[in-house]
């Protein structure tokens, strides 16, 4: 038994690097077809129009039935609008500042979730977290500088918290 939690362990943790890996290169194909002259709607379309199509695959091999009921239509909805908000901003902030950096700047999430934790849930705080925050918050602001001595377009910062 303790095996097989552990292989299901190991599997998650596979999946989970797959996953931070396959957002992480995200920026990657995106700017690919921003070079090739798409806007960022058409790319966002190709993007979740490819997860759609690869799903759907999914789900028919698994005989999944897909009837939802009017209130998980209208959540779906919303959080669907809410993903798509998220994504636009993030792919929008490529115009006017490095998708490195934005990306970068993205994951600053985990930053605002564990001080939002400790704040509001009174979660506790181990020095680890508190060294994690400093290290990240002191990469942040050395993003902040470009090399040749200006900062970052704000426009793009704004539209990268805001994802």
């Amino acid at each position: 038994m303790n095996n097989i939690k552990s292989n299901k362990k190991v599997f998650g943790t596979l999946c989970g690097i797959l996953a931070a890996v396959f957002y992480g290169t995200n920026p990657l194909g995106a700017l690919k077809l921003y070079a090739e002259g798409m806007n960022t709607n058409s790319v966002l379309f190709c993007r979740f129009g490819m997860a759609w199509i690869i799903i759907s695959i999914i789900l028919i091999f698994r005989k999944e039935n897909l009837k939802i009921n009017k209130r998980e239509f209208a959540t779906l909805t919303a959080l669907g609008l809410l993903f798509t908000a998220s994504s636009m901003t993030l792919y929008f902030s490529f115009k006017y500042i490095a998708a490195g950096v934005a990306s970068t700047l993205l994951f600053t999430y985990a930053i605002m979730t564990a001080v939002i934790m400790a704040l509001l849930f009174k979660e506790k705080v181990t020095v680890k977290t508190i060294a994690a925050i400093v290290l990240s918050l002191i990469g942040v602001l050395l993003l902040y500088w470009s090399d040749a001595g200006g900062t970052l377009n704000t426009t793009g910062v704004v539209l990268v918290l805001v994802s």
